[in-house]
């Protein structure tokens, strides 16, 4: 079986489970996330968002349609119908530190991320263990990384040449960030 040119065997789990909650009028990832086919950074919204949600939607760019923010993905183990993204003015979505349990919370505007439900959903990843860095939306590659034990942490993003992403912390730039000490081990299913 084909799907968006793929077939089922190259379809992640956490893509099946995507499958159970729709974008809806949501739109936050179009401000949130660089979309280079159409020469649109991050922090700037789509000229496609709308109200209604993304007007080209069927027509959608590659980045755009295999991007699953994690309210989509969750099994609802963290995140509640409610926590969508453009109510909560936060997107989750996992980190790319496997197997460490790291969650990205990025912030639509300074401060989303301590308002009530967003603070209620990061408490929730905590539950499982996991730690999840706060980052401002024109600023990815910096957050404040928040533990599970109320460890905070002001951290920088470095890419090595060939790509890999490695922490640090910011008073250490040059040292990369021992993560492991953070996280648990709770899988969030």
């Amino acid at each position: 079986m084909e799907r968006e040119g793929r077939t089922t065997d190259e379809i992640s789990d956490w893509e099946r489970a995507a499958g159970t909650r729709r974008c809806g009028p949501c739109t936050l990832c179009c401000k949130t996330h660089p979309i280079p086919a159409l020469d649109k950074p991050a922090a700037k919204w789509c000229t496609h968002a709308g109200r209604g949600g993304c007007s080209v939607y069927a027509q959608r760019p590659e980045p755009c349609s295999s991007y699953y923010c994690f309210w989509r993905r969750d099994p609802a183990a963290a995140l509640t119908d409610d926590d969508r993204p453009d109510r909560i003015g936060v997107i989750f979505q996992q980190g790319e530190f496997e197997p460490l349990p790291v969650m990205d919370a990025i912030q639509s505007y300074p401060g989303a991320a301590a308002r009530p439900k967003a603070q209620a959903a990061i408490a929730r990843f905590h539950a499982f263990g996991w730690c999840v860095i706060v980052r401002d939306v024109g600023h990815l590659d910096r957050g404040m990384l928040e533990a599970p034990d109320g460890t905070r942490v002001a951290i920088l993003e470095r890419r090595s040449p060939g790509g890999r992403r490695t922490l640090h912390a910011a008073d250490a730039p040059d040292t990369p960030f021992e993560l492991r000490r953070y996280t648990g081990s709770r899988p969030l299913s």
